[in-house]
């Protein structure tokens, strides 16, 4: 049943394109394609700077996002791997 709406009854390029959630987005995709949830790594906090990884299904870094709070930087590095995954 959840395939099926997920494949049908769901319009993901409106979604996406009208979605500015690139966290949710991602967790979506994620979940829908490979039956998990992202890996959101901080790589690094200096100066008050979040600088978050994501990780592909292999631990690779895929995407990076930099913010002023760890939801930011988690936000910036989805929008950073929607746009790895060309789905943005």
């Amino acid at each position: 049943i959840m395939n099926y709406i997920f494949d049908n009854l769901i319009d993901w390029e409106k979604l996406i394109l009208e979605d500015t959630n690139y966290k949710d987005i991602l967790l979506r995709h994620y979940q829908k394609m490979y039956k998990m949830y992202p890996e959101y790594i901080e790589l690094e906090k200096k100066e008050n700077k979040f600088i978050i990884g994501i990780t592909d299904i292999n631990g690779n870094i895929i995407g990076k996002g930099i913010g002023d709070t760890k939801r930011e930087g988690e936000q910036q590095a989805s929008k950073k791997t929607l746009e790895y995954l060309k789905l943005l």
